[in-house]
């Protein structure tokens, strides 16, 4: 079986590699990985920002479906609507390549940036990699030279900006962080046992912000523009990108590439990838290594948040963060030895989806459709095969963007491609085979085309289960709002009436663990044996378990009563305790918004609850062990209880059984 290795870039431009036209970028390695495989002229990220992509990637799955639609753990930004709920790790029931081929066999080594979740559980050691080296939940490094912000231990957890882990031995004053990664990746293939195949999955930080690179570099580029003529970033013409209906800011684009920092930072990486060729050429693995390169998302081509201008993705509209070109086509090399012939093109469109169901046809191992639900193996294409592999390709994004972008979802069909804009919606129609700058709206002139692909995008949005805007208080509904559809209810473990739940039994029968679906409210309730009226008295207690705390998820957990299973019936008697502490009741669907709540102070779990019912009156006391104390008043009368049991909201809470009280 073929060793594998993925390189992903972050933040990487269509056009900033010398063999995509680059004239300012310097890119020898990566020119010649390209003459040695076949190169793609539409090859696309996952999505316009990085976390979703690397899900993506690793899973066969399309964000959308995953339910990381933005960079983890978003900027939460909201405009006419409030955002998406996003998840903020890769779920551990997804099935990863590294997973898939430390099956069968692989060394599976993580070497770079991770962005997937924050906490150990949800490190890449948790998601099939015997090893992680450097990765941990930042999106960015803190900075790109040693001792990579380990001096500054404050910014430890932090979700941007975090010194980068376990690099400060060995490493000296000056050493840059993408020399030292592909130092490190290129360690494992030197030691590793030869007769076992390897994957090596190498996501460089490179070259996302902060923009820092070689000194000797710099003032090369420096010379270099001065040669050319050209003004700096911050001197250069710059176009500005954003409707006030559709973007949530407006920003200053850069028209050409001519920032001498940033053009230091890709030959550092180009650099590296020709270390790393250049070592599987030295121990003959060369012939028998599959080898991807593409990157995560669109180069940051705007003045943004006060910074000088990085790239320009011309001659792609926009940039990271939008769902035009800019944002979203990506270089992508192939290079499998005996398969792809050398110095060739691929004009057909692929997305970081199918490298999953693709390295797994490399490798001769079964195809597993269940999981790749949204990728494609594109074998045939690197064989030569003309045909698309895709009918179309969609995207997601409903978001505020924090480089300007409104919230979208866009599709492409054939050399079609539409974005339709929430905001105010409207949508925008272009023929990339005449305009892949996406400079000429043709919406009005093409009704027909565009009322085909907004159908199609809308049946895809149901397909993966979407999840789309959600109304502010005094706002309109969105104009895509999210259908509400009856729960499906079922029977689980000891529960009559389950829906929108995993439950698992606790250790020792103390409880059980409500897993509640991303987004939604469930219920798990028992039917009783004979129903309970007047007054009653119930105790419980709850807490959340380890890796879920928040602000990964909502932390709450409910007692819940009713007469019968429709949850337009539920009683739900509980807590909110996490961002907000709240001692809540709610009548009908769970849902945070009740005028039944009392403020809590207490900061620990688990919480004890007791519960006194008095259904004559239609009264419930609710009371903590802290001393916190609610009162409600039901506004619908409920003459007896039939099923009793827990609700959770966007959160996986424990709960001990509950227990009636004299």
């Amino acid at each position: 079986m073929p060793n594998i290795v993925i390189i992903l870039a972050d933040d990487l431009g269509w056009a900033d590699l010398s063999c995509y036209g680059s004239t300012f970028h310097e890119t020898p390695h990566l020119d010649e990985l390209a003459r040695e495989g076949m190169r793609f002229t539409q090859g696309y990220a996952a999505h316009s920002y990085c976390s979703p992509t690397r899900a993506a990637l690793l899973t066969g799955r399309d964000p959308a479906r995953l339910k990381i639609t933005d960079y983890i753990p978003s900027n939460n930004k909201s405009g006419k609507y409030l955002p998406a709920r996003i998840n903020k790790e890769l779920p551990l029931a997804e099935v990863t390549l590294a997973e898939i081929l430390r099956d069968a066999g692989y060394a599976t080594w993580h070497v770079g940036k991770w962005h997937l979740g924050h906490g150990e559980k949800f490190l890449p050691e948790k998601q099939g990699f015997d090893i992680n080296i450097a990765g941990n939940q930042s999106g960015a490094p803190a900075s790109f030279f040693w001792p990579y912000g380990n001096d500054d231990p404050r910014r430890r957890n932090a979700y941007h900006g975090a010194p980068v882990p376990g690099l400060v031995e060995g490493g000296k004053k000056g050493e840059h962080l993408c020399d030292r990664i592909a130092g490190e990746a290129i360690g494992l293939i030197e030691k590793h046992d030869k007769s076992k195949p390897f994957f090596l999955y190498l996501p460089f930080y490179d070259v996302h912000t902060p923009i820092q690179a070689k000194p000797e570099l710099i003032q090369k580029y420096k010379d270099k523009a001065e040669k050319l003529g050209l003004p700096t970033p911050d001197e250069a013409k710059h176009f500005r990108e954003g409707k006030t209906a559709q973007g949530s800011g407006l920003r200053d684009h850069l028209v050409f590439q001519c920032n001498p920092t940033y053009a230091a930072m890709v030959e550092t990486m180009d650099d590296n990838v020709g270390r790393l060729m250049a070592a599987l050429n030295k121990l003959k693995l060369a012939k028998n290594t599959l080898v991807i390169f593409t990157s995560d998302n669109g180069g940051l081509n705007q003045h943004n948040f006060g910074r000088t201008p990085v790239t320009s993705n011309a001659p792609l509209r926009a940039g990271k963060g939008w769902l035009y070109e800019g944002g979203v086509r990506e270089p992508w090399i192939v290079r499998l030895p005996g398969v792809t012939k050398p110095g060739s093109i691929c004009d057909q469109p692929i997305i970081a989806t199918d490298v999953s169901p693709t390295v797994l046809a490399a490798c001769n191992l079964p195809a597993k459709p269940d999981l790749h639900l949204d990728g494609k193996n594109i074998l045939p294409l690197l064989k030569g095969s003309p045909k698309p592999i895709h009918k179309s390709i969609q995207w997601h994004f409903p978001h505020y963007g924090n480089t300007g972008s409104g919230p979208c979802s866009s599709i492409r069909m054939g050399d079609w491609k539409l974005i339709e804009w929430y905001e105010n919606d409207s949508v925008e129609l272009f023929n990339l085979a005449t305009d892949m700058g996406e400079t000429t709206d043709l919406a009005a002139k093409y009704p027909n085309k565009t009322e085909e692909l907004k159908k199609r995008l809308s049946v895809w949005r149901e397909q993966v289960d979407a999840n789309m805007l959600r109304p502010k208080p005094t706002s309109p509904a969105p104009a895509h709002p999210r259908p509400d559809s009856p729960p499906t209810i079922k029977q689980q473990e000891d529960f009559s009436a389950t829906a929108n739940v995993h439950v698992e039994k606790l250790d020792n029968d103390a409880g059980y663990r409500i897993h509640a679906a991303e987004g939604k409210a469930g219920f798990a309730l028992k039917k009783l044996a004979r129903p309970l009226q007047g007054k009653l008295t119930f105790k419980f207690h709850c807490s959340t378990p380890a890796g879920h705390e928040f602000p990964k998820r909502w932390v709450n957990g409910f007692l819940t009563i009713s007469e019968g299973t429709d949850p337009s019936g539920h009683i739900h008697i509980g807590a909110f305790f996490g961002g907000q502490k709240k001692l809540t009741v709610v009548e009908g669907p769970l849902t945070p918004n009740t005028p039944h709540s009392q403020p809590m102070t207490k900061n620990v779990t688990p919480l004890a609850f007791t519960v006194h019912l008095d259904l004559a009156a239609n009264e419930i006391i609710l009371e903590e062990i802290s001393g916190a104390r609610l009162k409600a008043n039901l506004k619908r009368p409920i003459t007896q209880i039939t099923h009793i049991g827990y609700s959770a909201l966007d959160a996986v809470t424990e709960f001990s059984h509950w227990k009636a009280a004299e």
